[in-house]
């Protein structure tokens, strides 16, 4: 499937209205592409004769002729400096090879600007086929500049839709033409329980169909080319959609035939493609989260945290199919899980929308690094991680501690990484610095922010819960780890954890509260006693 984030690319407009130019100059010709004669001032009186205005888009026309065979027309590009504001780059071209092509584009400027100045103009080369060669010339330049914003293309309105009933709508298309359709949604999201699916899957006339979905002001969000296997196409939000979430809101949907491009601006579409007839649905649906979901969101946990003590615990009964969760700032997300099948164990992000460059840690229930992931190893390639056992490196089934970062954001003991940061593609126990060590802090930045999703095979949520307490940490012969029974062994483990400062030991605060504190002392013991003695007796 050929789904891809709008690119910020140029090419002749379609659908947009330029309303009011007001100033327009000629630049000096001709100009290569990826020389420094490619660079020009002009400067502009801010009036047109019917007074001061303020610039919201700029124009360009002229001809573009290519000079090195096998240069694509999409790779000259244009950087605009208004006075006093920030570069803005816009391609001229569009389309394959070529030899000569023309160009009327309009584009929005990243923000309103008071003309009356100097602007600056440089053209260049975005790749560059022959080195020492100017690869494509322009000629016959023309800038104007406009007062006028971005008007909506000529489009059919379809209304609301209405969960569970879906709409149709036959789009017969003619060469090189693009069709657009304006829909009202409601959110699209895991959070919300709601898909919205728009396709041309129904599609029984055969060719090519490419769609493209615009938000209200005219900014393009994903399109789609082939889907299913076959050359129809498919946008899908929400739940497992790969297009991610999509708010409430009104929307332009754009239908085409391949090949089509899709800009980031201005609802801004071309196609060279033959047209055809093609049939396009849009679905809004509410869905059943499926048993064992765990979302932060949705299920009121509240937020992971970062160290041992304040893992989410993912509790009850039951397989856990998956787990999703937002990133902050620097952020990283413990969840305690069980591994109840070695064999089958899977943890994977591949479902995250999109994809982040994500980390996958786990580690064995007293700290100590088990294995790690960053970039996929497990078919495809790819930022996202994944977790399995075909390394053996999981001894048994239990209680793990899985922590999710973003890269580069590692964990540490005493300051010291756990793991190493390379190799990527691999699945690791620890290597690092302090491979032994007992989790207790992170290293690295990333102010990145966004929703992921882990989903696992072989995987139970923790069965005990929160039954026995903080008290239950030792399992049979002084073993770490929960046994939903309370006895000798958890004061054995629990002295283990407290001399060699464990966290999961740091259960007391000032005054013999609960709560973690940073610091190893009675206050631990005063609540760690009151935790064993206060559990329910079914877990004696």
């Amino acid at each position: 499937m050929k789904t891809r984030l709008m690119a910020l690319a140029l090419a002749a407009c379609a659908g947009t209205v330029f309303a009011s130019p007001r100033e327009s100059q000629v630049a000096p010709t001709p100009l290569d592409s990826d020389d420094p004669g490619g660079t020009f001032n002009m400067t502009f009186a801010n009036s047109d004769g019917g007074g001061a205005y303020t610039a919201f888009r700029v124009r360009f026309t002229g001809m573009l002729t290519s000079n090195v065979g096998g240069t694509y027309a999409q790779e000259v590009a244009i950087d605009v400096t208004p006075p006093g504001g920030a570069v803005q780059t816009f391609l001229l071209g569009a389309g394959f090879t070529y030899s000569t092509q023309s160009f009327d584009i309009v584009r929005t400027l990243a923000a309103p600007v008071a003309t009356g100045g100097t602007w600056t103009f440089a053209l260049r080369e975005t790749y560059d086929d022959a080195a020492g060669i100017p690869d494509s010339t322009v000629s016959d330049l023309v800038v104007t500049l406009d007062d006028a914003a971005a008007e909506p293309p000529t489009h059919t309105n379809l209304g609301t839709l209405v969960d569970g009933v879906p709409v149709s709508q036959e789009v017969v298309l003619e060469a090189g033409e693009v069709k657009w359709f304006k829909v009202t949604t409601a959110e699209a999201s895991e959070a919300a329980h709601r898909k919205l699916d728009i396709n041309t899957l129904a599609s029984t006339f055969g060719g090519d169909s490419e769609i493209g979905v615009y938000t209200s002001t005219g900014t393009g969000l994903f399109a789609n080319d082939d889907a299913g296997g076959g050359l129809y196409s498919q946008l899908t939000f929400g739940e497992e959609g790969a297009a991610g979430t999509l708010a409430a809101g009104t929307y332009f949907v754009a239908v085409s035939s391949y090949n089509a491009t899709f800009l980031v601006a201005d609802w801004t579409v071309t196609s060279t493609g033959p047209g055809g007839t093609f049939q396009l649905t849009l679905a809004q649906t509410v869905f059943t989260p499926p048993v064992g979901i765990w979302s932060e969101s949705a299920d009121g946990g509240g937020d992971a945290g970062q160290e041992l003590a304040s893992a989410q615990v993912v509790s009850g009964t039951g397989d856990l199919p998956r787990i999703t969760g937002s990133f902050g700032v620097d952020d990283v997300d413990i969840y305690k899980i069980n591994i109840c099948d070695t064999v089958s164990f899977s943890a994977s992000t591949a479902g995250t929308a999109p994809v982040l460059d994500t980390q996958l840690f786990l580690f064995n229930a007293d700290g100590t690094g088990v294995v790690m992931n960053d970039d996929n190893t497990l078919g495809g390639g790819g930022l996202w991680s994944a977790l399995d056992n075909t390394t053996g490196f999981i001894a048994a089934a239990g209680d793990y501690y899985l922590a999710i970062s973003r890269y580069d954001i590692d964990p540490t003991s005493g300051g010291l990484e756990i793991w190493a940061d390379t190799p990527f593609a691999a699945q690791r126990q620890p290597d690092g610095a302090n491979a032994a060590g007992i989790l207790d802090g992170w290293i690295g930045a990333n102010a990145a922010t966004g929703n992921y999703r882990i989903d696992f095979t072989g995987t139970c949520r923790v069965g005990a819960g929160p039954a026995c307490g903080l008290a239950d940490v030792g399992g049979v012969g002084g073993a770490p780890g929960a046994d939903n029974h309370l006895d000798n062994n958890d004061f054995v483990v629990f002295i283990d954890y407290f001399f060699t400062q464990n966290p999961i030991a740091d259960q007391g605060s000032t005054g013999g509260a609960p709560g973690a504190d940073g610091s190893y002392d009675n206050n631990d013991f005063i609540v760690f006693i009151d935790n064993f003695f206060n559990a329910p007796a079914s877990c004696r």
